[in-house]
């Protein structure tokens, strides 16, 4: 049996829509189980989720998405935890697909793909960082058979109980970013295998304005600064996620000729000196708000 983890905060109407998607499922009813974590206001989702027959779990404590997820790893009762989100409405075919790989390539990671929902409004900046990179890298996926650590999308993605056992996600990251590749990394460092199976599919149910999106990145920088220095004995991590940190005054670069991109029409240039600018100026505080080492 496959358990489905679903987070959720403050989206009980999205969320409503994406558990009726799991009444349509093509995969047997028995064969998987609905696990929702409710990470605050306390009870606010729990009719929602009993009328879908899942499972509820009141967490107003968890803390964040990273401290529901461990929870809904304890009560999860599938030998496969499927974690996505609570705004990622599931294709008819989703837990079809997972358990199929799953049988077919056990013992791994699946990584399902993520689009737009038909529903929403897709304006060009939003296909700008799903195509781009920003939201989601799928088109950076090298070897499907071999995916790298930052791919560990907890928007789509499963795995045997088992790993999660071993390594739970750290909730000293306290938003939803990060909290996922940080988990992965220590995974991939075990001996995980991710496989990337596009077929599984969710639809992201969720408008992206421009200012939201540059208010994430900088809690992106942030998250993934903390990443690099929680795992500062290992230089990959740093090289893959923070490479012009790498070169002294690196950062700083990159905010100040980024900032040159934002009197540019809008665009893909614009675009992404905003997405990496915002990114840059989260990495630079948090290094600033650093205690130095004796």
């Amino acid at each position: 049996m496959i358990s489905v983890l679903i987070p959720t905060r403050l989206r009980n109407e999205i969320l409503e829509r994406v558990l009726e998607g799991y009444a349509c499922q093509t995969a047997a009813p028995e064969s998987f189980e609905l696990v929702v974590v409710e990470d605050g206001p306390s009870g606010s989702a729990r009719q929602i989720a009993l009328r879908a027959g899942a499972r509820y779990i009141d967490g107003p404590h968890a803390p964040g998405p990273a401290g529901a997820r461990n929870m809904g790893i304890e009560a999860a009762a599938g030998e496969i935890i499927l974690m996505t989100g609570d705004d990622m409405v599931p294709s008819p075919e989703l837990v079809q697909r997972h358990l199929e790989a799953h049988r077919a390539t056990p013992g791994g990671a699946i990584l399902g793909h993520v689009r737009w929902h038909p529903d929403c409004e897709v304006t060009p900046f939003m296909r700008h960082v799903s195509e781009r990179g920003g939201q989601f890298s799928f088109h950076r996926i090298a070897d499907p058979e071999r995916c790298s650590y930052r791919f560990f999308y907890t928007s789509n993605i499963s795995l045997p109980t088992r790993w999660l056992l071993r390594e739970r996600f750290d909730t000293d990251f306290a938003t939803a970013t990060t909290e996922d590749v940080e988990l992965g990394y220590r995974l991939h460092k075990r001996g995980l295998i991710i496989r990337y199976r596009p077929a599984a599919v969710v639809f992201h149910h969720h408008h992206l304005a421009i200012e939201d999106y540059c208010q994430r990145m900088e809690r992106a920088g942030e998250a993934v600064s903390m990443f690099v220095s929680k795992h500062a004995g290992d230089p990959d991590p740093r090289r893959r996620l923070l490479p012009f940190s790498l070169v002294p005054g690196g950062t700083r670069t990159v905010v100040l000729a980024t900032s040159l991109l934002a009197a540019l029409p809008p665009g893909r240039l614009k675009w992404y000196g905003l997405v990496i600018g915002h990114y840059a100026r989260g990495a630079a505080r948090a290094e600033r708000q650093r205690p130095r080492r004796p």
